[in-house]
């Protein structure tokens, strides 16, 4: 962040970015101590599109803080930023197996209505899709490399979860529509395993 926003950046812009930055890296001691100062930020909302402390903590695989989150009784089921996704989308986009099992464990809903998709929708592009404006080509193909190994795995886990394997969108279709499109052929054979229909 440059100087200039820095200095006009307002007390509790800075406050909500500090949480964020807190959340993003997993600094415990930061987070417990910021909740402890405004227990209300674990429930309201971090930045202006409507992206929650659980948003963040699903995004950058942060189990233990996000423990510490739903503690301070933040809504596990918080649908959130421009996609207007629920922690679990986020956390099946970016491939993180900890985190989807752990916020399935905890209540999050896998059939929750959004506004675009449903989760499963979310997780099948989400290791192509999921890193386009990294500069870094490495930490992209380890990220992808990462979604890739962890998809099937958390698509069995939603599916054992009671998800919809034939819930049609109107962008995209069914999920096997959806794989099919996205070049995805393993996780279509696991949808097509569990009953979904061509």
């Amino acid at each position: 962040m440059s100087i200039i926003k820095r200095l006009l950046e307002t007390k509790e812009a800075k406050a909500e970015r500090l949480f964020h930055e807190a959340i993003a890296r997993g600094d415990r001691s930061e987070v417990e101590k910021i909740l402890k100062e405004r227990p209300a930020a674990a429930k309201s909302s971090v930045d202006k599109e409507g992206v929650t402390a659980l948003h963040i903590a699903a995004a950058h695989d942060q189990v233990e803080i996000a423990e510490i989150i739903l503690r301070h009784h933040a809504d596990i089921n918080a649908i959130g930023g421009s996609l207007r996704r629920t922690p679990l989308d986020v956390a099946a986009f970016y491939g993180s197996l900890a985190m989807t099992e752990w916020l399935l464990d905890h209540g999050a809903q896998v059939n929750r209505e959004t506004n675009l998709y449903s989760t499963i929708h979310y997780l099948i592009p989400g290791g192509r899709g999921a890193y386009p404006s990294r500069r870094d080509d490495l930490v992209a193909t380890w990220k992808a490399a990462k979604w890739g190994a962890a998809a099937p795995k958390i698509l069995l886990l939603l599916i054992r979860h009671g998800a919809d394997v034939n819930k049609r969108i109107v962008i995209g279709g069914t999920p096997l529509e959806f794989a099919k499109n996205q070049n995805q052929p393993g996780l279509a054979e696991i949808l097509r395993s569990h009953g979904a229909r061509e």
